[in-house]
């Protein structure tokens, strides 16, 4: 009778568990708060965990490559820009074919293919280092109900180049590069701007560059950057230049992976 009681004891100990395996078969008697989708792990929990709680379950070690860890939340606002960004895109193809300038219209359809391929969710704007947040609170925030992506790279090996691209491929990072070497002569599409790319760095920082002749800038990509080719200023029709920024915010909020 001991052994039974205890027993029961251990299962109700660990029924109230914040973290829930997520196989359970029976979720009906702790409410999921927090999901976290870390890698090939989904993770559930029944109280809002910190930071911290989360990174526990990550596999880290002295190749992960904590500038580019990023946290998303699943975001149906980001979902709804990202369709409307490729609804404009399908009215502007059609201007485009309309007055028979074809290369323009296929540029902006290789756009549209590109962009509706991206996994896209609101980025939590958080430095994510393991050590950090085992010392600093600032560092080890709630997480707030919803669903996360979490993402703990390794160094990545590869730069990605999106955009108005020929190649929307990803390209192998080399050390001491500026962002003009990366750009292959020809590549650029119709209505690209010639003389600026924009560098997203993996920790989100962003940074309009100049890669034409007379405002060239040294600037170089962090491994697992991208490297953004708007449109050019004044290439669009005025009703359409708003889509150089929601391009920029789309791509800000992507989810990379190598």
């Amino acid at each position: 009778m001991r052994y039974f009681r205890y027993t029961l004891l251990l299962i109700l100990m660990l029924s109230t568990s914040s973290l829930v395996a997520s196989d359970t078969s029976d979720q009906s008697v702790s409410q999921i708060v927090v999901e976290v989708q870390l890698g090939d792990q989904l993770l559930q929990f029944t109280e809002q965990p910190r930071l911290l709680d989360v990174l526990q379950y990550a596999i880290t070690n002295a190749s992960t490559y904590w500038p580019a860890a990023s946290l998303h939340r699943r975001d149906e606002r980001m979902q709804e820009k990202q369709q409307q960004f490729l609804q404009q895109l399908q009215q502007l193809r059609d201007h485009y074919q309309t007055k028979k300038q074809q290369h323009k219209a296929n540029a902006i359809q290789l756009l549209y293919l590109q962009v509706r391929q991206w996994r896209v969710a609101s980025r939590i704007p958080i430095v994510i280092d393991v050590d950090k947040a085992r010392t600093q609170l600032a560092f080890n925030p709630q997480l707030d109900e919803g669903a996360y992506y979490l993402s703990v790279p390794t160094r990545p090996r590869v730069i990605h180049p999106i955009g108005l691209y020929q190649e929307a491929a990803p390209m192998q990072h080399q050390r001491a590069t500026p962002a003009k070497d990366y750009l292959v002569s020809g590549y650029r599409l119709p209505l690209s701007a010639r003389s600026h790319v924009w560098i997203l760095q993996p920790d989100a920082t962003v940074k309009q560059v100049g890669v034409a002749y007379w405002n060239r800038q040294y600037d170089e990509l962090q491994p697992g950057a991208q490297l953004l080719i708007p449109f050019a200023p004044r290439a669009l029709p005025r009703a359409y230049r708003h889509l150089n920024d929601d391009l920029l915010e789309l791509a800000l909020h992507r989810i990379v992976v190598e």
